[in-house]
Parts: C-alpha cells; structure tokens; sequence
C-alpha cells in the first residue's frame, strides 16, 4: 500500500513540474492609479495546477473569481476586483481615469448570452 501511495504521489508531482504553457501571474493590477481595476493575463487560459471551481446549481452560482487557485496568489485580485480587463490597451481605454458603475437592473440567476458594449452607442446589449 505504501509503494502505491509513493507512486501516486510522485505520478501527481510529475503532472505538476511537467505542465507547460501556464499564465504566470494570472492576474495583475492594470495600474497603480487604478487599485479596484485587475488585468487577466492570456484570459487565464492556463491555469497552474490544482485550480478549483464549484459547479453552478440551483443553490449557488460561483464566480469566476471564486475559483481556488492555490498556486497562484495574485488569483486573489479577481475576487476584489470592480472591474476585470482581458485586454489591458483597450480596458483601459474604455474605461478612462476613474472608474465606476451604477446599479441599473436586476438579471435573474438564468442563463445569458455574453453582454456586448458598443462604445459608438454607448450601450450594453445583453439577452435573457
């Protein structure tokens, strides 16, 4: 039984120290002016491992900023975040000096299609 346990443990540090392509850090602070304002880096595409998300049921939606990424502490950001930019030229941009939101409507818990901003509009097309 040892043996086994020995193995599995090393088949798991294997998987570890041989994953390549990881996003490292997978968040950051856009800029310093900007403390409520978190960069995604490559979308998070590759996370280190073990990551973990809860699924989404009646009872619970998580976020994506609920996910466990104990391998990489600047994850934590997500959490604290106003905002969230996968594109920190044109985040920026859009979003200017100072930052902020309003509360403008209830959406229910179903499921959506991704919002869409059109700056020549200066509006947010969502479905339900």
């Amino acid at each position: 039984m040892r043996a086994a346990i020995s193995v599995s443990i090393l088949a798991v540090c294997g998987v570890v120290s041989a994953q390549t392509g990881v996003v490292s850090p997978l968040a950051q602070q856009c800029s310093p002016s900007l403390p409520n304002v978190v960069c995604i880096n490559k979308y998070a595409s590759v996370m280190p491992y073990h990551f973990f998300r809860n699924i989404s049921n009646a009872t619970s939606s998580p976020t994506f900023g609920s996910t466990s990424v104990p391998n990489d502490t600047s994850f934590a950001l997500v959490d604290k975040a106003d905002f969230l930019v996968f594109d920190q030229k044109r985040g920026l941009e859009i979003l200017g000096s100072e930052p902020s939101y309003e509360f403008i409507f209830h959406v229910s818990e179903a499921v959506h299609e991704a919002p869409v901003y059109v700056p020549s509009q200066n509006k947010l097309y969502l479905s339900q």
